[in-house]
């Protein structure tokens, strides 16, 4: 081993810490790692900010805003309000629910989703006594990390994995390729909620007379707003949806929707900045330098090695599927799934090059892997969101989430050796 490999070694070894331990704020420990690697020769000032120009972090930044301004519109709680207003039965509301986060994560920031459904259910229940809180505000937080899973932005850490692929040359991952695998979890999640997770929610009385902030504006937006909003949004999917046709990249694609939004007068400069998530945004952009370094170095390939070693070369690509899918899924209860993501991605990457495995499929089973947050309160902001507001108690995510991750893991082992064959 070189001198190199030990410093990244040993700066990958305390960025798990720091991620797991959470001593100090993610966007500490990601500049804490590149000082590191910079003061050590294996960086440049360059590799530093070169995340910040990166493709994957312009589209995720313009999203931000493109779904931010439909919940600052009010344009979401409109149409959230009419979908729930003549629903009965707890069971079915909490189906309608986890529907909604699904389908809206997939393509706007979990947190921003949560954010305007927590409001609505907890009205839903003011309005409706007989439904309580816990069993609607967990499934909602479920759903939104299964949605997630399905697009290329429905969370950063599908962005990332798409980025380190282009990178080593072994192509690229289009707008819903994600969604060959994530939309069969998702659909048995919600399946398993429906007919048996549900039974497993705490069925504790919570007090959903409190005020709450929600980030919607509805009463001061006027509807042309709303209507601009969600039109300009539909017409970027579109634009994706049309990426191989007109050749355009995701990325201008988004940046040509906030600029309708700006220029329309939607939101205004201000608002647009206040809509993008930074600390994201920087975790993700920060975490490129040490994924890079990993490979150049020849630290992914080390550690890939010592996997190889470990099981032996004679085991087949199903059982490394399923071991770094087991791997990832339990590091993801307690650590940033971007930040997951970003530091196990160059392993898989390496780890398929050594057994001439496809990549592809390794990285896949990584991201999605990374979005099976839950069995943990802290495992994801979302989980934490609701946490207080349903009255959860850690036991709570662990008696639902055992069952989720499983459930997840079985259908990826079935799923991903199907649509990129090892």
């Amino acid at each position: 081993m070189t001198p190199q490999q030990y410093l990244i070694l040993g700066v990958l070894a305390l960025a798990i810490l720091l991620f797991f331990t959470k001593w100090i704020s993610l966007t500490a420990t990601v500049i804490l790692i590149n000082v590191l690697m910079f003061f050590s020769g294996v960086i440049s000032m360059g590799d530093i900010f070169s995340g910040l120009t990166d493709s994957s972090v312009i589209l995720a930044g313009a999203m931000f805003i493109l779904g931010g301004a439909i919940l600052k519109t009010g344009a979401a709680r409109s149409v959230g309000e009419r979908i729930t207003k003549r629903i009965e039965k707890e069971r079915n509301v909490m189906l309608i629910f986890m529907l909604l986060a699904c389908a809206a994560s997939a393509f706007m920031s979990a947190i921003a989703t949560i954010s305007i459904l927590v409001p609505i259910a907890i009205g839903v229940c003011q309005v409706n006594k007989e439904y309580r809180l816990p069993r609607l505000l967990l499934p909602i937080a479920i759903a939104c990390s299964a949605g997630g899973m399905i697009t290329l932005i429905g969370k950063p850490a599908n962005l990332v994995a798409r980025t380190l692929l282009e990178e080593n040359g072994m192509g690229t991952i289009g707008f819903f390729e994600y969604a060959k695998a994530g939309i069969p979890v998702s659909l048995t999640i919600i399946l398993f909620m429906y007919f048996w997770g549900y039974r497993l929610l705490p069925d504790r009385a919570v007090n959903p007379d409190r005020e709450i902030k929600s980030t919607a504006e509805s009463s001061e937006s006027s509807k042309t707003k709303q209507h601009l909003s969600v039109l300009i949004f539909s017409l970027v999917i579109l634009g994706f949806l049309l990426e191989s046709i007109t050749n355009i990249p995701l990325q201008i694609t988004a940046l040509c929707g906030v600029l309708a939004l700006l220029a329309l007068k939607v939101i205004t400069d201000r608002e647009a900045f206040m809509l993008v998530e930074w600390p994201t945004l920087f975790l993700v952009a920060g975490m490129f330098p040490l994924a890079k370094a990993m490979i150049s170095t020849g630290t992914a390939d080390l550690i890939a090695q010592f996997f190889v070693n470990l099981m032996g070369r004679n085991h087949s690509p199903v059982l490394f599927l399923g071991l770094l899918f087991a791997l990832i899924s339990i590091l993801t209860e307690v650590m940033s799934n971007t930040a997951c993501c970003a530091l196990f991605a160059p392993i898989a990457i390496a780890i398929g090059q050594s057994l001439s495995i496809n990549p592809a499929s390794l990285v896949m089973a990584v991201t999605i892997a990374s979005g099976c947050s839950f069995a943990s309160p802290i495992g994801t902001p979302i989980n934490a969101y609701v946490m207080s507001y349903g009255g959860y108690e850690f036991k709570d995510y662990l008696r639902v989430g055992i069952w989720l991750n499983l459930l997840s893991w079985g259908v990826c082992m079935i799923i991903i050796p199907v649509f990129w064959p090892f």
